[in-house]
């Protein structure tokens, strides 16, 4: 292989590995709370983060499969479609829309190309422009009752995947660049 195909899929194993730990910490959390019976009407949490836990572990085995690349598109296009969904319903004021929208953009730069990366920042721009347009004028409903519920335990738990998730590419990054400085000095 290339070795910049090795340095690529190193850097979309140690995400997925990230991922795959911030999901089993969500499923772990989920069930507690489910069990402890804290959030009764939200019994649907458990299958999605199991679904979630499973999705990155199937991500994790298509690398090992040598399709790295095809798990990045992968998991790009999943978590922008997951921004696009939560901007939709909640509105575009959504943190957790506007983290997930920042997260596609960076692991679209990291993990496949500085292209990607501004493809990714001209896609989300432009849907979030059309969509803020369009629920700001009414043509789009959305839901804003969430700017007045009571915080949920399961908002945390949210944001903290997404810390786990933003602190790993941060390492990573850092990582990759020390480790091409000790490259250059040697050399």
């Amino acid at each position: 292989k290339h070795p910049d195909h090795q340095r690529r899929e190193y850097i979309f194993n140690v995400i997925i590995a990230f991922f795959t730990f911030a999901a089993a910490m969500a499923t772990l959390s989920s069930g507690i709370t489910h069990l402890l019976g804290a959030n009764a009407h939200k019994a649907n949490s458990v299958p999605e983060t199991v679904g979630f836990l499973l999705f990155t572990a199937g991500l994790w085995w298509l690398s090992r499969k040598g399709q790295y690349r095809l798990g990045a598109y992968t998991l790009v296009a999943l978590i922008w479609l997951s921004a696009l969904q939560l901007t939709l319903a909640w509105s575009l004021e959504l943190p957790m829309a506007q983290l997930l929208n920042i997260v596609v953009i960076v692991i679209a730069g990291i993990m496949l190309s500085s292209r990607a990366a501004l493809f990714i920042t001209f896609v989300t721009s432009v849907t979030t422009l059309v969509i803020g347009y369009l629920q700001s004028t009414g043509n789009i409903p959305v839901d804003v009752s969430w700017l007045t519920k009571k915080l949920e335990f399961s908002d945390a738990i949210g944001l903290v995947v997404l810390y786990i998730i933003i602190g790993a590419i941060s390492w990573l990054a850092n990582n990759e660049i020390d480790l091409l400085l000790r490259r250059a000095w040697r050399s």
